[in-house]
């Protein structure tokens, strides 16, 4: 019996130790020749990443703990950014690779787990807001997905880099392939620059469709958001921020009157986002100077609603 039991035990440990070898043989540095993506990342520190491996293997070790995540989710999708965020400033060439080279056919996930996946990568990638991420971005941004999250998220990550010719490139996007602009405009609330709150209030003045209209209305609530224009990266441009949230207050409490309902309510959740009190202010203002009944009906009904606002 007992040596049965060294056996069993000899066994176990020889498992153990050719997994490990195994691992560390598929997390050796990959060839990035093929990804013309990455190019610009490989030349500049494609001696450091050679160097460093383990960034690689900690990636891999969240992939391959992956499909059992996805399949105990308790919802829809999985936060994968979570356990992504601990790779830190060296998990960027790692999740970039994964981008522009994974396949859902290869990793043998389904539609649903592989949207999930890519999802929480460009997250990741966008947290870091490393402009070095931009070509990788933009190919899913332009690329055929038909997946909206995606190209939203990776729209918001673009974003965050903060440049604005990046963003341009975005929106040119936007413009060349209409059926690629509802993402891009829900992801350009997180662009917060002036060229994007620029682009949104032109539209907004343009869109006739209700639907749309609503996620203009809710893109330019996170554009403004009073607490984002807070945070440190955004204090060389938070100048940028008081114009764009003046701006959008005008137009929005201008616009409350025209709108739907369902405008209207996703309006006053932008307004309180932008600045509650000069939005009541505003909708004051229209009272006193507007000959327009039902126009001064509902002015009066907003300003009370940003009065009783919680949030500014």
């Amino acid at each position: 019996m007992k040596i049965i039991r060294w056996m069993l035990v000899c066994s176990v440990i020889f498992g153990l130790l050719l997994t490990t070898v195994s691992a560390a043989a598929q997390t050796k540095t990959p060839d990035f020749t093929a990804y013309p993506q990455l190019e610009h990342l490989v030349e500049e520190y494609g001696e450091e990443w050679e160097n460093n491996p383990e960034a690689f293997a900690s990636f891999e070790s969240i992939r391959n703990a992956y499909p059992r995540i996805y399949q105990q989710r308790r919802g829809t999708y999985v936060n994968v950014a979570r356990s992504l965020e601990r790779l830190g400033d060296q998990g960027l060439l790692p999740m970039l690779w994964a981008l522009a080279s994974d396949e859902p056919r290869s990793l043998g996930y389904d539609l649903m787990m592989w949207w999930n996946w890519r999802v929480g990568l460009i997250e990741s990638v966008g947290r870091l807001a490393d402009e070095r991420s931009a070509p990788v971005l933009m190919q899913i941004i332009e690329g055929p997905d038909p997946h909206e999250l995606t190209r939203q998220v990776a729209t918001s990550a673009v974003g965050r880099i903060g440049d604005p010719a990046l963003i341009e490139d975005v929106i040119a996007v936007a413009e060349r392939e209409p059926l690629k602009k509802a993402a891009i405009i829900a992801g350009l609330g997180q662009a917060r620059r002036t060229v994007a709150v620029d682009y949104l209030l032109d539209a907004l003045s343009d869109e006739q469709d209700d639907e749309v209209e609503r996620q203009i209305v809710r893109a330019l609530g996170d554009w403004g958001n009073q607490w984002a224009w807070q945070t440190t990266s955004l204090a060389p441009v938070r100048g940028e921020g008081q114009k764009g949230q003046t701006a959008i207050i005008a137009t929005l409490v201008d616009r409350y009157p025209r709108a739907s309902e369902a405008v209207q309510r996703e309006s006053e959740k932008s307004l309180q986002l932008n600045g509650a009190s000069e939005a009541a202010q505003q909708a004051r203002g229209r009272v006193a100077t507007s000959d327009d009944p039902e126009a001064v009906a509902l002015w009066s009904e907003l300003a009370d609603r940003m009065d009783r606002s919680v949030l500014d």
